[in-house]
């Protein structure tokens, strides 16, 4: 019953890459393999394997660590350094069982470690499992370049026609336009500018922030300075509030603390999320913005009443992603709000956002407060 319902759901099958000295071993994961309904591709060592790597992306590798030529950590150094090993799941089936040698292979990037003697339901399952890893990992990697090509080029050629456009019909019709004529097509040209600033800012932060989490997650040691929210507030409300025009809309209630936060990455964070909150609300509607301590956490909350988004929406805010584009016209490439949930989780702090449609959206930022200034 097992290996027929297996062979049924990888009918579309999937090349395992099997590297194993042993060929009694590597037989017996290769027959594993193939009732499953995978299709298995045995090598003896990892020399072999490499070679094989070169010309051919398998879906999964299980590979011994004990090898002549070239072992398994050796075989994982290579695979880490192709351009596609964040998407190609390492299994390492060895007879060393000592916690060093597990965490030594986990620490280098494996992504499960059985030892042997191992049951043939327990490897078919770690298959399972990093395979499933894998078409997630996929999914939204494609999502991500899907929204990247449909929203990035807008927000970049959009500007850029406006820079270059605008020049080519001042010089060509100078003598007969009229001073401010010349001065509208002017200010058409720095707010493109601006636009495509904002534009890449907003992408190198989004990439900042991605590389700092990576960094920290491998036990890397980053500095972090402690701030005082409330100037940064006010200052940052101030200034938003001003460019839109709705400086009678906002409304402050912050108070002082130390928060275990950089002042660049507390304006961005407030920057982006009154800006949100001023795009999907009306003029003449109040934003609050309050900024209170409890207990050793800041909370930090931005309260509109606008648009709002559902459950769902919610749920899959995501990188280069704009809810309801197509229906309503406006500027962004949906990178705002997913850079301060990253900025966030960085600082060991929490992002929850609920909202009602046609009624209110509450975003909340609760930060860790520095106790040794209590």
């Amino acid at each position: 019953m097992y290996i027929k319902r297996k062979i049924i759901m990888n009918s579309i099958e999937k090349k395992i890459l099997i590297i194993e000295d042993d060929k009694e071993v590597r037989e017996t994961i290769t027959e594993l393999v193939e009732n499953a309904g995978y299709k298995p591709i045995p090598m003896h060592d990892g020399q072999q394997a490499i070679q094989f790597l070169e010309h051919e992306i398998p879906d999964l590798v299980i590979s011994d660590i004990m090898m002549p030529n070239i072992d398994g950590y050796g075989v994982l150094e290579h695979v880490n350094k192709m351009s596609y090993n964040s998407i190609v799941p390492f299994i390492f089936i060895s007879a060393r069982a000592e916690y060093f040698d597990i965490r030594e292979g986990m620490i280098l990037g494996a992504d499960d470690y059985i030892t042997k003697p191992f049951r043939a339901k327990e490897l078919i399952q770690s298959i399972e499992t990093q395979l499933k890893k894998k078409e997630r990992f996929e999914g939204k990697f494609e999502q991500i370049c899907s929204n990247i090509s449909t929203y990035i080029p807008h927000e970049l050629i959009t500007p850029i026609v406006a820079i270059l456009g605008y020049p080519d019909m001042i010089m060509e019709n100078f003598k007969s336009l009229t001073e401010s004529e010349i001065s509208r097509m002017l200010s058409q040209i720095k707010l493109a500018g601006l636009r495509l600033n904002k534009t890449v800012k907003k992408f190198l932060k989004y990439t900042e922030i991605q590389s700092r989490l990576i960094l920290q997650n491998k036990g890397g040691k980053i500095g972090i300075r402690s701030s005082n929210p409330t100037a940064v507030i006010n200052l940052v409300c101030q200034k938003v509030a001003m460019e839109s025009e709705r400086e009678k809309d906002v409304v402050l209630d912050v108070d002082d603390a130390m928060v275990n936060i950089e002042l660049e990455d507390l304006e961005y964070i407030i920057e982006e999320l009154l800006t949100n909150a001023l795009k999907f609300s009306n003029a003449g509607t109040k934003i609050i913005i309050k900024g209170k301590v409890d207990q050793n956490v800041y909370r930090i909350e931005v309260i509109d009443h606008g648009r709002g988004m559902t459950k769902e929406q919610i749920k899959k805010i995501f990188p280069f992603d704009q809810h309801d584009r197509a229906i309503y016209e406006q500027q962004g490439i949906g990178l705002g709000l997913i850079t301060v949930k990253k900025i966030t989780e960085f600082y060991m702090g929490k992002l929850n956002l609920t909202s009602e449609i046609d009624k209110s959206t509450t975003c909340v930022i609760s930060l860790p407060v520095n106790t040794s200034n209590l």
